[in-house]
């Protein structure tokens, strides 16, 4: 489907140019709404690594709507998981 043509496109992305952290980012969002919490984590990770700016981007993005209960993901951004608060 669509989701994994565009999560081939931005793992290529992150190979060639590592240094993207919007390439990251992108690959996280995708891994966000395909709901694996891991690899959104890990790329979102390596994204904040490279631009801080990139939490704040996650904490309002939709495509991360799967995670917000995930304790990992949250702690990431800073925040307590959604329903713990």
């Amino acid at each position: 489907g669509r989701l994994e043509d565009a999560a081939e496109l931005f793992e290529r992305m992150t190979k060639q140019h590592p240094e993207s952290d919007k390439a990251w980012y992108a690959l996280a969002a995708i891994m966000g709404l395909r709901s694996d919490a891991a690899g959104a984590v890990a790329n979102l990770g390596k994204a904040i690594e490279l631009n801080a700016a990139n939490r704040a981007y996650a904490l309002n993005d939709a495509d991360f709507d799967s995670l917000r209960e995930n304790a990992g993901f949250m702690e990431m951004l800073g925040k307590a998981p959604e329903g713990n608060e």
